[in-house]
Order: structure tokens, then sequence, then C-alpha cells
């Protein structure tokens, strides 16, 4: 988005829009997705609040998932080896292996080439 603001690119039709415009869709959405997701993570906290949410192993699975792809992605790390960790934990935290290895492989293609 920065580059097509530097350099004034527009579009090719008659219409001359400026492309960082639309370019700048994905970064504001990207913004509204992440506030939504703490505001839901805030309500399911409250919610959740007393009534031992702790006790199931799914809670502590996914605290392990968030640690394990936070490390993978701020360390140098082979892509092979953080494809099959995400992977293991994904399996082991009761996701079908389809879903698995389709968001173990985005996420790696995403964050890690």
């Amino acid at each position: 988005m920065q580059k097509a603001h530097a350099t004034g690119i527009t579009s090719e039709s008659h219409l001359k829009f400026k492309m960082y415009l639309p370019y700048l869709v994905m970064p504001i959405g990207g913004l509204l997705l992440l506030f939504r997701m703490v505001e839901r993570l805030v309500m399911l906290g409250k919610s959740l609040k007393g009534q031992g949410a702790w006790k199931d192993p799914i809670a502590y699975g996914l605290v392990a998932l968030s640690l394990v792809l936070l490390y993978m992605l701020t360390a140098k790390i082979d892509i092979t080896v953080a494809l099959l960790i995400m992977l293991v934990v994904m399996l082991l935290l009761g996701m079908p292996i389809a879903f698995g290895m389709g968001i173990a492989s985005l996420s790696c293609l995403l964050f890690l080439t």
C-alpha cells in the first residue's frame, strides 16, 4: 500500500482511481477483525469466570497452540519443522486432519516464507 501511494499508481480504467485506496482495505479489515476478536475473548472470559473453564484440557491445548505459534512466528525455524509441530498440536486438540493440514500449511506459507 505504501508503494502504491508513493508511486501514485492509478487503475487502468477511465476513472484513474488511486490504487492505494483498495489496497488500504486489507489492513483496515485486519484491524477490525483484531478488535472484534479481542472483544469476543473479553466476553468469553467474563462468561466463563467462575465456571471452572480451566478444568477442561482443551483450554490448556489452545493456550499451548497459541504459545507454539507465537514462538514459531518470532523465531527463525525451518518451515518443515514448523509445519509438523503445528499439525501435531492441532491433531492433539482434536481437529480433523484435513483442517489441521490446511491451517498449518497456510500459516506456514503466509508467515514463514
